[in-house]
């Protein structure tokens, strides 16, 4: 019966992993298609990208837009908003799509695809956390993977610019049948607002402005041993990583597709806890060390901790070995850590990563490569 499952979901991901869903340091040249509307040559197209790209971080928000490489889009922004101590979970990705609609410039404000959060399931959104820091590798997708929310008007004055939707955005969220939305950027920063109404036109929720000043560049991905790429989502302040250290952490782990090919999160499974360094892949390990605990155990918000996302190339992966049918061999691995705890004292009692692929419906290991 396992090798029935597994053919059978072998098949499935052949279907359910197009090549549209390669990072970008492994997708096929990009087409010369460009969406309509378009003029990539066009000046007052260069001067707006240059005027909202850019980083601001706020009381309890950072937010990140960059210019990505999303063909056949011409000149994508990626716009992620995060809550503090939330930063794998963004509060809004966004791709967004500047044109000329009647010679006046707008902004198609473009959403991804709901986050799956279940083994093997492929999450787009996941794919795409943090790729601020490293927009070289930001993920190609068809332009049938999004979904368009709706248009930004664009009002230039004054030394700021203020994008307002052109009319209510239809959602679902939080008793919410629409919302509006208004930004105010300029050199100093941003003021991002939504406000979201019920059916009857009742404020549901939002309705005030959250304020980021602009930082003074963006960070970027550091580039490890063995080609391991870190992205710092958030730092620790407390013990840091280090050999013989006991170490308490969540993870989530993609294939460069977006599919989970396994999590800590997922419902039966347990955090790892382990001496530094645990027994895993080397790349996982490169990226952990000198990662920061929370300053203290009972820090709010909950993920207080470090915590860090990581490209880790098939050589510092499963090599190639792979664990078939899940992992290909020479996959690269998308990694986020989430910190938890760090024991300064070795306690010794190492809990493995991973020992295989694993059954959903038992999550227990099921035989063939390990991922250790």
């Amino acid at each position: 019966m396992h090798r029935g499952f597994w053919t059978l979901l072998a098949g499935a991901l052949a279907i359910a992993t197009p090549a549209a869903f390669t990072l970008a340091q492994d997708a096929q040249p990009a087409p010369e298609a460009v969406e309509e509307g378009a003029q990539a040559t066009d000046p007052e197209i260069d001067a707006l990208i240059r005027r909202l790209v850019g980083s601001y971080a706020g009381e309890e928000h950072t937010l990140h837009i960059v210019e990505v490489e999303s063909p056949p889009f011409e000149r994508p922004l990626y716009v992620e908003l995060s809550r503090h101590g939330f930063e794998t979970r963004p509060d809004r990705q966004q791709l967004w799509t500047i044109y000329r609609h009647e010679g006046d410039l707008r902004i198609r404000v473009n959403i991804f695809p709901e986050r799956q959060e279940f083994l093997f399931a492929t999450s787009i959104p996941d794919l795409a956390v943090g790729m601020w820091a490293a927009p070289e590798f930001f993920p190609r997708l068809a332009t049938d993977m999004y979904d368009a929310l709706g248009d930004l008007d664009i009002e230039d004055g004054a030394g700021s610019l203020r994008l307002t939707s052109d009319g209510a955005f239809p959602i679902h969220f939080g008793g919410a049948m629409f919302t509006t939305a208004e930004l105010t950027i300029d050199d100093a920063g941003v003021t991002w607002m939504e406000t979201g109404r019920d059916s009857a036109g009742e404020v549901a929720w939002g309705g005030e402005p959250i304020a980021m000043e602009r930082l003074a560049e963006t960070p970027k991905a550091v580039e490890l041993a063995g080609g391991v790429r870190m992205i710092e989502l958030r730092a620790g302040m407390g013990a840091a990583v280090e050999e013989g250290r006991k170490v308490a952490l969540h993870y989530e782990g993609w294939l460069t597709n977006g599919m989970l090919i396994d999590s800590t999160k997922i419902e039966g499974k347990q955090i790892l806890v382990g001496d530094f360094p645990v027994r895993t892949m080397p790349g996982f390990n490169v990226g952990l060390e000198g990662m920061r605990a929370p300053e203290a155990p009972k820090d709010f918000p909950p993920f207080a901790g470090g915590a860090r996302r990581l490209l880790i190339p098939p050589g510092m992966a499963l090599g190639e070995r792979g664990a078939p049918p899940i992992i290909p061999p020479n996959s690269p691995i998308i990694f986020n850590l989430e910190l938890r705890s760090v024991l300064v004292e070795p306690q010794g009692g190492e809990i493995p990563l991973d020992e295989g692929p694993r059954d959903p419906a038992r999550n227990q290991p099921q035989g063939g490569g390990g991922a250790n």
